[in-house]
């Protein structure tokens, strides 16, 4: 019995050995680069130029193979209709409001709606008005975050056209909703920006080129300072790998700058695909000094993946000796992650986001199921 069991695994390994998918061919390129004396072999190089026919044959021809393997599973239309059903009953989407003066602003994607659009709703009567619609802005265009100074005339919006991670960041006048002239491009997505206390300047992240296929599209980013109503060639560069080399700001990693809320610091993260990363701050009145010296007030080895200040204390989230990661309390101005105080760990569960809010720090557990 032994036997015959060994015989037919051995039949049903070299069957489906046998059985290799027709995949569409890849042609492969002579292509190396050398890092640090480590020569890298990248036979697809050539895949990278995304508006080349030739490329884009090559994804076609995967897509169209792969819908015909898809399309053979058994009960797929059944489960695709089912699928569809569930998402057809969703509703409206909301994105948190947010409450300036008296006035909510909240941006929503109304059911059967592609694109969002931001709402201005009076705080004390309730009643409600389409403020911002990208689509009215430029066709394609969508809202992905707006900030409001704290003065309350001026409003940053980031737009994108649709598909596109590259961005730009538009100014109105919230009393009379007029779009200024100043525009900032090209932005990527995912980073955050906001004003300083004196209303007329932002902080953000500058990409080096707009060029999808450029091999800088993602690199050498520059923390940048516009003012408004000055031209965006004339920002103030407060980080990069060539103006502040000293921190170990590598071409490849991202420049992101966040205000605290007090409007007091300016801090410097050097981001990467790693989800901690080093932190520096500054003073945010040394923002147009001419004379930038950033602070260390993260080491990468400290582990931390989220922090949020009050006054001169800073809570953070960390993994560092905590497989289930903790919550803890150190100084601004002199940080010890090793003595912190901790407020929150858990030997069986797991701490899976932080938030601040006026008063608090909300964050949420995770027992690996709920």
């Amino acid at each position: 019995m032994k036997q015959l069991i060994f015989l037919l695994l051995l039949l049903l390994l070299s069957a489906s050995a046998g059985a290799q998918y027709p995949y569409p061919p890849s042609r492969t390129v002579d292509s190396t680069d050398t890092y640090w004396g480590i020569t890298v072999k990248d036979p697809y190089r050539w895949m990278e130029k995304i508006r080349d026919p030739e490329v884009q044959d090559w994804f076609k021809s995967q897509g169209d193979f792969t819908n015909r393997v898809l399309e053979k599973i058994p009960g797929r239309d059944m489960l695709f209709q089912r699928i569809k059903a569930i998402a057809d009953a969703e509703g409206d989407q909301y994105s948190p409001p947010y409450l300036h003066g008296n006035a909510w602003y909240v941006s929503k994607t109304l059911k059967g709606e592609t694109f969002g659009k931001l709402y201005k709703r009076d705080a004390q009567t309730g009643k409600e008005t389409l403020f911002f619609d990208g689509q009215a802005y430029k066709k394609g265009s969508q809202l992905l975050n707006y900030k409001i100074n704290r003065q309350g005339d001026l409003m940053a919006l980031m737009l994108r056209d649709e598909g596109s991670e590259l961005c730009e960041i538009i100014f109105m006048n919230p009393v009379d909703q007029s779009i200024l002239p100043d525009k900032l491009y090209p932005v990527w997505s995912e980073f955050d920006f906001d004003f300083l206390a004196d209303g007329k300047s932002l902080i953000y992240t500058r990409m080096s080129t707009s060029d999808l296929d450029s091999e800088q599209l993602t690199k050498n980013m520059e923390a940048t300072l516009h003012t408004l109503g000055t031209k965006p060639e004339d920002d103030i560069v407060l980080a990069s790998s060539q103006h502040t080399p000293d921190i170990g700001l590598l071409p490849e990693r991202f420049p992101l700058l966040t205000l605290s809320d007090d409007d007091q610091y300016i801090f410097l993260g050097i981001v990467s695909v790693k989800d901690s990363y080093p932190v520096f701050y500054i003073p945010a009145a040394e923002a147009r000094s001419g004379s930038i010296h950033w602070k260390p007030l993260i080491r990468e080895e400290d582990e931390v993946t989220g922090f949020y200040t009050f006054g001169d204390q800073l809570f953070f989230c960390s993994h560092k000796n905590a497989p289930h990661f903790k919550i803890g309390v150190t100084s601004l101005k002199n940080p010890d992650f090793d003595r912190a105080r901790i407020l929150a760990a858990y030997p069986d569960k797991t701490i899976s986001a932080m938030q601040a809010t006026r008063n608090f720090i909300v964050f949420s557990l995770s027992d690996g199921i709920t």
